[in-house]
């Protein structure tokens, strides 16, 4: 079994992610390393999707593209299903 010895870390990173979700704002591995320090961002993504379940609320992902650099990037965001 794999004992997460940063859990305290990884819980706080969970709920700013999450915060910062919720104020309708889309987030990318870039964007949480840089403000949260979170370098395990589908690792969080998947423990608030855990979370959700049962909820109005849920996780989408889509691909960003930037048409300057031709690079594309995950994003999550999340809406209220009802």
């Amino acid at each position: 079994m794999n004992v997460n010895v940063n859990a305290t870390t990884c819980l706080s990173q969970k709920k700013k992610i999450l915060a910062y979700m919720r104020e309708g704002k889309g987030i990318t591995q870039l964007t949480a390393s840089r403000k949260f320090g979170c370098y395990r961002l589908s690792a969080r993504i998947a423990e608030i999707k855990k979370g959700l379940e049962g909820t109005d609320e849920q996780v989408i992902s889509e691909y960003v593209k930037d048409p300057k650099i031709h690079k594309k990037w995950k994003e999550y965001k999340i809406i209220k299903t009802n």
